[in-house]
């Protein structure tokens, strides 16, 4: 597989599918890095396969990932993730509809 950054500190490699249709893939994101607040269209699903990622809601809450995690985001909800120091972060995503990203304000 092959990454793709897809913005500064985060990249995508994918496994199935295609990103403007149903997909599975793999994102990288480097220790320390945040990404803002932002949603998706569709649901997403994950798994975290290495490192830990810290998942954040809109209501400011928030959640330790560690390898083995299960994480099920809505489409439409408001959330962050970031890489917590220690190792870069490595998990399984995928959606049933085209991959995007939109950024809260």
């Amino acid at each position: 597989m092959r990454f793709t950054e897809v913005m500064p500190g985060a990249a995508y490699a994918v496994a199935w599918g295609e990103p403007n249709g149903g997909h599975g893939g793999f994102t990288r994101v480097k220790v320390g890095y945040k990404v803002p607040m932002h949603s998706h269209t569709f649901d997403v699903r994950m798994v975290v396969v290495s490192g830990a990622l810290i998942f954040g809601d809109s209501g400011g809450a928030e959640a330790r990932l560690e390898p083995g995690s299960y994480c099920f985001v809505p489409g439409g909800a408001r959330h962050t993730i970031a890489c917590a120091p220690g190792a870069e972060c490595l998990f399984y995503e995928e959606q049933l509809g085209k991959f995007d990203l939109k950024l809260a304000r």
